[in-house]
């Protein structure tokens, strides 16, 4: 399999936030939300999540793994009474993003059998008002290039 390089701005962010938080085993464009899956009524569609991080593994595996390298049912069992960070990236914190990480959350848990699930939303541009939306929710902030960590926990 070839090593795993950025392309799009949201791949430049999941990059340099697995970087910054000490690396693990990412996922990339975790489908959700699947009726195919068995979790979700007729008419549902697939949607996917920018980047699934595993935080508990009983050995910590440092990789960036993309969509074309793993198959659905690979993630059940990849996931499987794990900790887990459900990322979304945007290049500006606002209610789309803060959006996508809540509803990512929830279908996630739905389809997945982690034991623990925390959201995150990664970006660039920040927004005081949204800051508050998500800390109020419990979601995790980072802006991976900023010089300082003020938002992040």
């Amino acid at each position: 399999m070839n090593k795993w390089e950025p392309q799009t701005p949201e791949d430049r962010l999941l990059l340099a936030y697995w970087e910054k938080t000490g690396k693990g085993r990412m996922f990339l464009e975790v489908p959700v939300g699947n009726y195919a899956s068995g979790f979700f009524p007729k008419g549902s569609s697939v949607r996917n999540i920018d980047g699934v991080r595993i935080l508990s593994e009983d050995s910590q595996k440092d990789e960036i793994i993309p969509r074309r390298a793993y198959r659905w049912r690979d993630l059940i069992d990849a996931f499987r009474d794990k900790e887990v960070e459900v990322i979304e990236a945007k290049k500006r914190l606002n209610r789309l993003l803060f959006g996508q990480a809540v509803a990512g959350v929830d279908m996630f848990e739905r389809q997945y059998p982690a034991w623990i699930v925390h959201p995150v939303v990664i970006y660039e541009i920040n927004d005081p008002a949204m800051e508050w939306v998500c800390q109020k929710h419990g979601v995790k902030m980072c802006q991976p290039y900023a010089l300082t960590d003020e938002v992040d926990g």
